[in-house]
């Protein structure tokens, strides 16, 4: 019984009863959803946590057009996300919101860098016509 206590398994089992059964170190978390901010976070750890998570939950209270066209936020709750000494913890539905919204800037990025490419390509070849002519 004091192995299980010190190996940390009493206090998973009762984060994961408490509905929170998704967990990301900060460093982890930053790294992964600091896509969805803005701007790059600085700072200490802490801070740039607290800050990547008040800048994604500020972006989906506050109705971003572009996150919710492919992801329903109707029923975001903001107290999915609660910030430990060293992990975050999420509810399943602001993780399947968060990374809903990291798959939908994703593919706007990759749309974008494809429509740059053509419009490059295209670009080259007009000036090699324009040079040739």
């Amino acid at each position: 019984p004091e192995q299980v206590r010190s190996g940390g398994f009493v206090e998973a089992a009762q984060i994961s009863r408490a509905g929170y059964p998704n967990h990301y170190s900060h460093e982890a978390f930053v790294l992964r959803y600091q896509f969805l901010t803005l701007s790059k976070s600085s700072g200490e750890k802490e801070e740039s946590v607290d800050m990547v998570i008040r800048q994604i939950v500020n972006h989906i209270m506050n109705g971003e057009k572009s996150f919710s066209a492919i992801v329903d936020i109707s029923d975001f709750d903001p107290t999915g996300i609660q910030i430990g000494k060293t992990k975050v913890f999420l509810r399943q539905k602001a993780l399947d919101i968060l990374e809903g919204l990291l798959i939908q800037k994703s593919m706007i990025l990759i749309q974008a860098d494809s429509r740059r490419h053509i419009a490059q390509k295209r670009y080259a070849l007009l000036r090699a016509s324009a040079v040739a002519a």
